[in-house]
Protein backbone atom coordinates (compact mmCIF):
# COMPACT_ATOMS: atom_id res chain seq x y z
CA UNK A 1 0.00 0.00 0.00
CA UNK A 2 2.76 2.55 1.14
CA UNK A 3 4.59 1.36 -2.18
CA UNK A 4 1.93 2.42 -4.61
CA UNK A 5 1.66 5.54 -2.78
CA UNK A 6 5.22 6.45 -3.19
CA UNK A 7 5.62 5.08 -6.43
CA UNK A 8 1.71 7.38 -7.57
CA UNK A 9 4.42 10.53 -5.74
CA UNK A 10 7.27 9.86 -8.14
CA UNK A 11 5.08 9.80 -11.17
CA UNK A 12 2.91 12.86 -10.41
CA UNK A 13 3.59 16.12 -12.73
CA UNK A 14 3.50 18.23 -9.04
CA UNK A 15 2.42 17.63 -5.57
CA UNK A 16 1.58 20.07 -2.55
CA UNK A 17 2.10 19.86 0.86
CA UNK A 18 -0.51 21.36 3.30
CA UNK A 19 -0.63 22.23 6.90
CA UNK A 20 -2.85 20.53 9.76
CA UNK A 21 -5.11 23.61 9.16
CA UNK A 22 -5.69 22.40 5.14
CA UNK A 23 -2.70 25.78 3.83
CA UNK A 24 -1.28 24.82 0.99
CA UNK A 25 2.74 26.04 2.03
CA UNK A 26 5.13 24.13 -0.59
CA UNK A 27 4.16 23.35 -4.03
CA UNK A 28 6.31 21.00 -6.24
CA UNK A 29 5.72 21.25 -10.04
CA UNK A 30 7.92 20.48 -13.13
CA UNK A 31 11.12 22.75 -12.60
CA UNK A 32 9.91 25.23 -9.92
CA UNK A 33 8.62 24.96 -6.12
CA UNK A 34 7.15 27.50 -4.59
CA UNK A 35 6.67 28.24 -1.32
CA UNK A 36 3.32 30.37 0.19
CA UNK A 37 2.99 31.99 3.41
CA UNK A 38 -0.23 31.45 5.93
CA UNK A 39 -2.72 33.65 3.63
CA UNK A 40 -1.22 31.28 0.58
CA UNK A 41 -0.06 34.33 -1.27
CA UNK A 42 3.35 32.80 -3.16
CA UNK A 43 6.79 34.64 -1.39
CA UNK A 44 9.71 32.83 -2.58
CA UNK A 45 10.24 30.62 -5.71
CA UNK A 46 13.34 27.94 -6.91
CA UNK A 47 12.65 28.14 -10.79
CA UNK A 48 14.47 26.14 -13.56
CA UNK A 49 14.69 26.85 -16.69
CA UNK A 50 16.35 25.80 -20.40
CA UNK A 51 19.22 28.04 -19.60
CA UNK A 52 19.72 28.12 -16.04
CA UNK A 53 18.28 28.72 -12.67
CA UNK A 54 16.61 31.23 -10.41
CA UNK A 55 15.91 32.08 -6.47
CA UNK A 56 13.08 34.21 -6.52
CA UNK A 57 11.83 36.11 -3.49
CA UNK A 58 8.88 38.16 -3.48
CA UNK A 59 6.66 40.26 -1.17
CA UNK A 60 3.20 38.98 -0.30
CA UNK A 61 1.58 41.88 -2.63
CA UNK A 62 3.81 41.09 -5.22
CA UNK A 63 4.79 44.32 -5.30
CA UNK A 64 8.37 44.04 -4.97
CA UNK A 65 10.09 40.84 -6.59
CA UNK A 66 13.97 40.30 -5.70
CA UNK A 67 15.76 37.18 -7.94
CA UNK A 68 19.08 35.88 -8.12
CA UNK A 69 20.10 33.53 -10.74
CA UNK A 70 21.72 33.17 -14.60
CA UNK A 71 20.83 32.56 -17.74
CA UNK A 72 22.53 31.98 -21.05
CA UNK A 73 23.69 35.49 -21.43
CA UNK A 74 23.45 37.21 -18.30
CA UNK A 75 22.90 36.58 -14.46
CA UNK A 76 23.39 38.28 -10.83
CA UNK A 77 20.75 39.59 -8.76
CA UNK A 78 17.48 41.82 -9.68
CA UNK A 79 15.34 43.96 -7.54
CA UNK A 80 11.95 44.80 -9.35
CA UNK A 81 9.24 46.96 -8.36
CA UNK A 82 5.85 46.48 -10.20
CA UNK A 83 6.89 46.25 -14.05
CA UNK A 84 10.04 47.95 -13.60
CA UNK A 85 13.68 46.67 -13.00
CA UNK A 86 15.04 49.18 -10.06
CA UNK A 87 18.27 47.17 -9.53
CA UNK A 88 20.04 45.29 -12.04
CA UNK A 89 23.67 43.91 -10.23
CA UNK A 90 25.91 41.15 -12.57
CA UNK A 91 26.45 40.24 -16.12
CA UNK A 92 24.78 42.37 -18.73
CA UNK A 93 23.42 40.86 -22.09
CA UNK A 94 25.86 42.35 -23.67
CA UNK A 95 28.85 40.66 -21.66
CA UNK A 96 30.00 43.48 -19.59
CA UNK A 97 29.46 43.15 -15.75
CA UNK A 98 27.76 46.33 -14.24
CA UNK A 99 25.20 47.65 -11.39
CA UNK A 100 22.42 49.83 -12.79
CA UNK A 101 19.90 51.60 -11.06
CA UNK A 102 16.92 52.62 -12.93
CA UNK A 103 13.06 53.80 -12.57
CA UNK A 104 10.18 53.31 -15.56
CA UNK A 105 11.77 56.32 -17.43
CA UNK A 106 15.55 55.40 -17.71
CA UNK A 107 18.89 55.00 -15.86
CA UNK A 108 19.07 56.97 -12.42
CA UNK A 109 22.87 55.41 -12.10
CA UNK A 110 25.36 52.42 -13.30
CA UNK A 111 28.12 51.51 -12.27
CA UNK A 112 30.85 48.96 -13.61
CA UNK A 113 32.08 47.70 -17.14
CA UNK A 114 31.50 49.56 -20.16
CA UNK A 115 30.98 47.99 -23.67
CA UNK A 116 34.67 48.95 -24.39
CA UNK A 117 35.74 47.04 -21.54
CA UNK A 118 36.56 49.96 -19.29
CA UNK A 119 35.32 51.49 -16.21
CA UNK A 120 32.60 53.41 -16.83
CA UNK A 121 30.46 55.83 -13.96
CA UNK A 122 27.18 57.35 -15.24
CA UNK A 123 24.54 59.31 -13.47
CA UNK A 124 20.80 60.34 -14.48
CA UNK A 125 17.78 62.44 -13.34
CA UNK A 126 14.52 61.84 -11.95
CA UNK A 127 13.36 61.32 -15.62
CA UNK A 128 16.23 58.53 -16.55
CA UNK A 129 18.04 61.48 -19.31
CA UNK A 130 21.79 60.73 -18.85
CA UNK A 131 23.37 63.97 -16.88
CA UNK A 132 27.37 62.89 -16.11
CA UNK A 133 29.45 60.36 -17.08
CA UNK A 134 33.01 59.27 -15.62
CA UNK A 135 34.55 56.99 -17.96
CA UNK A 136 37.68 55.96 -20.68
CA UNK A 137 37.17 57.21 -24.41
CA UNK A 138 40.16 56.51 -26.83
CA UNK A 139 42.31 55.52 -23.15
CA UNK A 140 41.80 58.99 -21.65
CA UNK A 141 39.29 59.55 -18.71
CA UNK A 142 37.07 61.78 -19.27
CA UNK A 143 33.97 63.58 -17.09
CA UNK A 144 31.08 65.00 -19.47
CA UNK A 145 28.55 66.65 -18.42
CA UNK A 146 24.80 66.93 -20.23
CA UNK A 147 21.92 69.28 -20.34
CA UNK A 148 18.13 67.75 -20.21
CA UNK A 149 18.70 67.11 -24.05
CA UNK A 150 21.56 64.92 -23.81
CA UNK A 151 24.29 67.33 -25.33
CA UNK A 152 27.53 67.69 -23.52
CA UNK A 153 28.00 71.02 -22.20
CA UNK A 154 30.92 70.29 -19.90
CA UNK A 155 34.10 68.04 -20.42
CA UNK A 156 37.04 67.45 -18.24
CA UNK A 157 39.45 64.90 -19.64
CA UNK A 158 43.26 64.30 -20.90
CA UNK A 159 44.21 65.94 -23.75
CA UNK A 160 47.75 65.63 -25.82
CA UNK A 161 49.82 67.62 -23.69
CA UNK A 162 47.91 67.74 -20.09
CA UNK A 163 44.35 68.49 -18.98
CA UNK A 164 41.65 70.09 -20.86
CA UNK A 165 38.53 71.38 -19.43
CA UNK A 166 35.80 72.77 -22.14
CA UNK A 167 32.49 74.43 -21.64
CA UNK A 168 30.10 74.10 -24.64
CA UNK A 169 27.12 75.91 -25.35
CA UNK A 170 23.45 74.13 -25.78
CA UNK A 171 24.62 73.11 -29.70
CA UNK A 172 27.57 71.49 -28.04
CA UNK A 173 29.83 74.48 -29.61
CA UNK A 174 33.01 74.60 -27.28
CA UNK A 175 32.91 78.01 -26.46
CA UNK A 176 35.52 78.34 -23.28
CA UNK A 177 38.30 75.95 -23.43
CA UNK A 178 41.27 75.69 -21.12
CA UNK A 179 44.38 73.25 -20.92
CA UNK A 180 48.07 73.47 -21.72
CA UNK A 181 49.83 74.55 -24.84
CA UNK A 182 53.19 72.19 -25.83
CA UNK A 183 53.71 71.93 -21.64
CA UNK A 184 55.25 74.91 -20.97
CA UNK A 185 51.93 77.18 -20.87
CA UNK A 186 48.51 77.52 -19.30
CA UNK A 187 46.20 78.66 -21.74
CA UNK A 188 42.02 79.47 -21.68
CA UNK A 189 40.05 80.41 -24.99
CA UNK A 190 37.25 82.08 -25.37
CA UNK A 191 34.65 81.26 -27.87
CA UNK A 192 32.69 81.80 -30.08
CA UNK A 193 35.65 81.33 -32.51
CA UNK A 194 38.48 80.62 -30.02
CA UNK A 195 41.99 81.18 -31.34
CA UNK A 196 45.12 83.09 -31.04
CA UNK A 197 45.61 86.76 -32.66
CA UNK A 198 47.38 86.32 -36.28
CA UNK A 199 46.21 82.71 -37.11
CA UNK A 200 44.40 83.24 -40.51
CA UNK A 201 42.63 80.29 -40.34
CA UNK A 202 40.67 81.64 -37.04
CA UNK A 203 39.38 84.44 -38.56
CA UNK A 204 38.56 87.40 -35.73
CA UNK A 205 40.75 86.91 -33.03
CA UNK A 206 39.83 84.85 -30.00
CA UNK A 207 40.01 85.98 -26.68
CA UNK A 208 42.13 83.94 -24.32
CA UNK A 209 44.74 84.06 -21.29
CA UNK A 210 48.25 82.85 -21.81
CA UNK A 211 50.66 81.71 -18.94
CA UNK A 212 53.87 82.63 -18.50
CA UNK A 213 56.63 80.20 -19.39
CA UNK A 214 59.17 78.84 -17.13
CA UNK A 215 62.71 80.72 -17.15
CA UNK A 216 63.69 84.36 -16.57
CA UNK A 217 62.35 85.84 -20.45
CA UNK A 218 59.18 84.79 -19.29
CA UNK A 219 58.29 84.84 -23.31
CA UNK A 220 57.20 82.50 -26.28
Amino acid sequence: MMDRRIAALERAASFEVIDRRGRRILAIASGQIVVFNGDGAPVAALLATLHGGVLKAQAADATRVVSFGAGGTSGGLRIEEGDAIRLDLGRQAAGNYALRITRREGQLAGIGESRAQSGALLVGDGEGRLRAALRVVDGKGTLDVFDGGGTAVGSLGEGKTGGVFTIADRAGNGMVQMGVNDGRYGVVLAGPRAGFPLVPSSGLPGSYFLGCAAGPSCRP
